[in-house]
């Protein structure tokens, strides 16, 4: 009861110029046609059983015999809620919504309401009009489920109404190429995390690394995710914490994103810089290679699987080769770095695109 539908009205005939419909014992109502069609939005105002009759007036003033439709309208209440509305999102955790129960029938006396995960019945009564206006706070984020019936003063039932809402989840999320299984990269290494948030009153996030400064950068606008690069200071076990602010000062809960850092050297070339076509056959391109640990005291370096070069380091743990290719498309080059000790780093892999000038 009180909820619009929609109906719509067809014919085979000719000339139509009106569908003329009444709904019960309703004033009879008439929509124009849009070629034989016609369309009408009807309030049913009482459940139960429904009847809409409904006849076609043709240009010369005559009628159609008339289409008797009968429909069941359900007795459950109507549930609306502004802060948290029907099949959409709103809210967070804690924060408190007011949810209005509508009669089905006439003769409510009162509601009966069970929100999913608490599995506990409230009660509250109607008031003269036969509405009822509680306050729920939800407790959990995500997809929610809210049920009510009402009753009459001598105990009957409605049916159960079930209203369907999605509470919005404060927490920053994260997500990125390393993780907390697997090493990547190295010192010096630039990771990318991706975070978001379902707040749309965001503006800003603010991160930081293993616990050092705070540092901020703005959503990005009309986009889900905003990337943030940071430079990795140690191997191994790592934090990127991050958390959300909005334009009132307001902070959402921080996220903490554990993830291991590896020990692989960070090789760069400007002449051949990675994954893009650049240089040509025959003309040479310093490369130069970064340790990913402390320590180490050489590199070796191959490409395209050949024969392994070595290479020492200087005492800031870098070095530089000069490498020409000898023909275009593709190449590898694979590196790794020795401490004095003998101890191997992880390998890294550089692809680079000769150019075909």
């Amino acid at each position: 009861m009180g909820i619009p539908g929609e109906f719509n009205f067809d014919t085979a005939m000719p000339d139509v110029d009106a569908y003329v419909y009444r709904l019960n014992d309703g004033a009879e109502q008439t929509v124009d046609p849009e070629y034989s069609w016609g369309r009408a939005t009807i309030t049913p105002e009482h459940s139960g059983r429904n009847t809409l009759t409904v006849r076609t007036r043709f240009l010369d003033g005559s009628f159609s015999p008339t289409r008797t439709y009968t429909f069941d309208v359900s007795d459950a209440p109507v549930v609306t809620s502004s802060e948290y509305p029907e099949n959409g999102e709103g809210g967070q955790p804690g924060q408190p919504g007011r949810f209005t129960f509508n009669p089905g029938r006439s003769d409510v006396a009162e509601y009966r309401y069970v929100l999913e995960y608490s599995g506990e019945e409230q009660v509250v009564a109607a008031g003269p009009d036969g509405k009822a206006t509680i306050e729920i706070a939800p407790v959990h984020a995500g997809n929610t489920l809210l049920t009510v019936t009402s009753r009459a003063a001598d105990g009957t039932a409605s049916a159960e109404r079930r209203y369907y809402f999605r509470v919005r989840d404060p927490r920053v999320n994260v997500s990125s190429a390393y993780d907390e299984y697997t090493p990547r990269g190295g010192i010096g290494a630039v990771g990318r995390f991706g975070v978001y948030t379902e707040i749309d009153e965001v503006t800003t996030f603010e991160y930081q690394l293993n616990g050092g400064a705070w540092q901020s950068v703005p959503k990005t606008p009309e986009s889900l995710v905003t990337d943030i690069s940071v430079t990795m200071d140690r191997n191994g076990a790592n934090v990127f914490s991050v958390r959300g602010r909005t334009e009132a000062g307001e902070y959402t809960p921080q996220t903490d994103y554990p993830f291991l850092v590896g020990t692989a050297p960070r090789v760069s070339s400007t002449t051949y810089p990675e994954s893009q076509w650049s240089g040509g056959v025959g003309e040479p391109g310093d490369f130069t290679f970064t340790h990913g640990s402390p320590g180490v005291v050489e590199f070796e370096y191959t490409i395209d699987n050949g024969e392994p070069t070595t290479v020492a380091a200087n005492a800031a743990g870098v070095a530089t080769v000069t490498y020409t290719p000898t023909s275009t498309s593709s190449h590898t080059m694979r590196v790794r770095g020795r401490t004095a000790d003998g101890v191997w780093s992880d390998p890294t892999s550089y692809y680079f695109l000769v150019d075909f000038s």
